[in-house]
């Protein structure tokens, strides 16, 4: 990815990995999420997924983990994963306790370190 007016490029360690705009991204959702994240989207999520205490929640495109305080606040487990190292950097540092924060490419997630595969019964 080459763009002269953003710097030098850089090569992610997943070639779709949101790592060249982690900074802007994250100045624009910040720690508890945009505007539409706020009012819209966890509100709605939340609904949906009617958790109980205990579930076990996998958040695939995690971003920096806007999504881990409301899940925790349900009693919920939650596990982010996204191929972003620098946005998963930032997951870790804002929600501290609040879930895990992997590095990995979503569409091989048998390649993510730490994350445990259920048994098959």
């Amino acid at each position: 990815m080459s763009n002269k007016r953003f710097g030098k490029p850089q090569t992610p360690a997943i070639p779709t990995s949101w790592d060249p705009v982690a900074n802007w991204y994250d100045g624009w959702v910040g720690g508890s999420g945009s505007e539409y994240h706020r009012e819209v989207a966890m509100p709605t999520i939340m609904q949906l997924l009617e958790l109980e205490p205990g579930e076990r929640i996998l958040d695939l495109g995690a971003g920096q983990g806007v999504l881990a305080p409301h899940i925790n606040q349900a009693g919920a487990h939650y596990t982010g994963v996204d191929a972003s190292p620098h946005l998963i950097r930032i997951a870790r540092r804002r929600h501290v306790g609040l879930g895990r924060f992997l590095v990995g490419d979503a569409r091989n997630l048998q390649t993510v370190k730490g994350l445990r595969t259920a048994n098959k019964t």
